[in-house]
């Protein structure tokens, strides 16, 4: 008997509440040849899995878990039932356009200093997305999470961490890319002290620590949804900030970033404590909102026990 062959790439996607996605994703997986597609579902309230179930196969396998294990540890289940030589993280709210993958694992494969490959992303009505990011730097980060967005272009060191001075005309080295959508080598499992952010900016860490790069395609493209991927709610955005802050002071002591751990635990206390002194202009439900926020960042708090 011929014995079976292991795709060539596998694709692992963490649900959470994504129904109104989930088929589009899986949809256009099905069309390609040679990959499996891994869900890997937290447990999700709506009917994400009713959604799944019709769609399993050989190809198309459900890993269900009974609690919201996280998008880092949901990917690492995922991993490790892959067989395929590649791995593609892929969000749900993204999908495939048809040969696209295998021209990006095809890049891998006839240049061997690239631990990982990402196309460019699109919304669905064609228009470009940009969330390559430098590695992360505290005044950056700061930025972003608080100065207004239509200022955010005013700081030269926003500007530099989203790359807007790189010519994407052309195959270009990125640091962190957008990670819904990543394709590398099946070697690398993500950190599990990350519970949902992070750990894709942890991986692209690590994948140039061990001595590859990253290389973006301008001219391959996925399609991805923004914010569709179950993350929606703003009781859970709440959670998610402080799984971000947590996670990214988390980032910088690990890779010896000791300096800018220090400041950007002063930028983000101080910035913290201001909002919430100014919340009695806001509404009781605000006023809690921001002082749970800053009392969770200042005492470090481990969030994962936050989500259900």
């Amino acid at each position: 008997m011929e014995q079976k062959r292991n795709p060539r790439i596998s694709i692992v996607t963490v649900t959470f509440n994504c129904a109104s996605v989930i088929e589009e994703n899986i949809q256009s997986i099905i069309k390609e040849s040679d990959v499996e597609a891994i869900i890997v579902d937290n447990n999700s309230q709506d009917n994400t899995k009713q959604i799944i179930e019709p769609y399993l196969n050989e190809r198309v396998k459900l890993i269900a878990n009974n609690t919201n294990k996280g998008f880092t540890e949901g990917n690492n289940l995922g991993i490790k039932a892959a067989k395929g030589q590649y791995i593609l993280f892929l969000n749900p709210d993204a999908s495939l356009i048809p040969g696209v993958i295998h021209k990006l694992a095809d890049y891998l494969d006839e240049n061997l200093q690239f631990g990982a490959v990402v196309p460019s992303l699109l919304f669905p009505d064609g228009s470009a997305q940009n969330y390559t990011r430098r590695f992360p730097t505290p005044a950056a980060l700061w930025v972003e999470s608080f100065v207004p967005q239509k200022y955010w272009n005013a700081f030269p060191c926003y500007r530099k961490f989203t790359c807007q001075h790189l010519d994407f005309s052309k195959p270009r080295e990125v640091e962190q890319p957008a990670g819904a959508a990543i394709l590398f080598r099946n070697q690398w499992l993500l950190d599990e002290y990350y519970f949902n952010y992070v750990s894709d900016v942890d991986l692209c860490k690590t994948i140039i620590k061990d001595g590859f790069s990253i290389v973006q395609i301008p001219h391959l493209h996925f399609v991805h949804h923004q914010s569709k991927g179950g993350t929606e709610n703003k009781a859970l955005r709440t959670i998610l900030d402080l799984d971000n802050y947590h996670g990214m002071r988390y980032y910088f002591r690990k890779h010896g970033q000791n300096y800018y751990a220090i400041i950007y635990t002063i930028l983000f206390t101080v910035s913290l404590f201001t909002r919430w002194i100014i919340a009695p202009l806001m509404n009781k439900s605000e006023q809690d909102q921001r002082w749970f926020k800053f009392k969770m960042f200042l005492l470090n708090k481990d969030i994962k026990q936050l989500y259900v």
